[in-house]
């Protein structure tokens, strides 16, 4: 049993299906409108702790255009209160991510359905753009598919 096992149940109620991965992660499929990718959910202490919520891209980016990604996520992420898109640059993934902290007795399901709600929202917004980027458009042509 693991620590979110409780707030699983009511994800499912929302058609937000995650199974336990390990003791503290949590992995789902997430079907945008785009795109199908996988968004996670990682207890790093359960009491008085963090949990990560992230979105993984279906698709990599070229990784010897990786500092003109970086630049580009910086550029969106200027414009993004809470989260940020990252990139590996070895491989080229990429992936938007949020955390919360919490007390154990503070923890509540509309806590951690915000942030899965975010990074999936996030995600299915931007993958047209860097895919555009990514088969040649402009950063800014590319982002006036989500103005």
């Amino acid at each position: 049993m693991g620590p979110l096992d409780n707030f699983i149940e009511e994800f499912a109620k929302e058609n937000f299906f995650f199974h336990q991965e390990n003791a503290n992660s949590y992995r789902m499929e997430f079907t945008g409108t785009i795109d199908t990718f996988t968004v996670w959910l990682k207890v790093n202490n359960y009491t008085n702790g963090i949990i990560f919520c992230d979105a993984i891209s279906p698709i990599n980016v070229d990784p010897s255009r990786s500092l003109e990604f970086i630049n580009f996520f910086n550029h969106i992420n200027s414009g993004v209160n809470h989260g940020a898109f990252g990139l590996d640059v070895s491989d080229g993934e990429f992936g938007f991510a949020t955390s919360i902290v919490f007390t154990d007795d503070e923890l509540t399901f509309p806590m951690l359905e915000n942030p899965v709600r975010f990074v999936s929202y996030m995600m299915d917004k931007y993958i047209p753009v860097i895919e555009a980027v990514q088969n040649g458009s402009s950063p800014e042509e590319a982002l006036k598919l989500v103005d």
